[in-house]
C-alpha cells in the first residue's frame, strides 16, 4: 500500500507546492495589471518568472515514479488525473505569461501592439483558465473518493 501513500502525498504536493501559490500569483498580477497607470510602469517580470516557476514546480512532481498495480484502478484514475491537471496548469501558464508580456508591452508608448492581440491572449488565457479549473475540480473530486476509500480499508 506504499504507492497509496506516495499517490496522496503527490496530489497533496501539487495543491500546496503548486497550486496555491499560482493563486497567489495570479491575484497579485490581476491587481497590477488593473493598476496600470500613464506615469507609473508596472513590473510584470516577477509576475512572468513567478509562473515559469510555477511550471517548473508543477512538471516536477514526481507521478511518474510512482508504481501502481493493475488492479487498482481508483489509483490509475487519480493518477491520471493528476496528470490532466498538471498538463491543463502548466497551459494555463503559458497563456498567463503570454498575457503578461502582452501587459507589460502595452503600458509602453509605440510598443507596436495591436489591441488585438491584447483581446486574444486574454481570450485564450481565459480558456485556458476554466480548462484548468475543470480538470482541478474532477481532480478533487478523484482525490476525495479516492481517500475516503483509503480510510475505509
Amino acid at each position: 500500500m506504499e504507492y497509496r501513500e506516495a499517490l496522496i502525498a503527490q496530489v497533496e504536493e501539487y495543491y500546496q507546492k503548486v497550486v496555491y501559490p499560482y493563486k497567489e500569483t495570479t491575484t497579485n498580477a490581476m491587481n497590477d495589471a488593473r493598476k496600470m497607470g500613464l506615469f507609473k510602469k508596472r513590473d510584470f517580470g516577477v509576475h512572468i518568472r513567478r509562473f515559469r516557476s510555477h511550471m517548473e514546480t508543477a512538471a516536477a512532481v514526481k507521478i511518474a515514479e510512482i508504481l501502481i498495480p493493475d488492479e487498482d484502478t481508483q489509483a490509475k484514475l487519480l493518477w491520471n488525473q493528476l496528470c490532466r491537471s498538471i498538463d491543463t496548469f502548466l497551459q494555463l501558464c503559458e497563456k498567463n505569461i503570454r498575457f503578461y508580456e502582452i501587459t507589460d508591452k502595452k503600458q509602453y508608448r509605440g510598443s507596436g501592439l495591436v489591441i488585438r492581440e491584447f483581446k486574444e491572449a486574454a481570450e485564450d488565457m481565459q480558456l485556458a483558465l476554466k480548462e484548468a479549473v475543470l480538470e482541478l475540480e474532477l481532480l478533487d473530486k478523484t482525490y476525495q473518493k479516492y481517500t475516503a476509500d483509503d480510510s475505509a480499508k
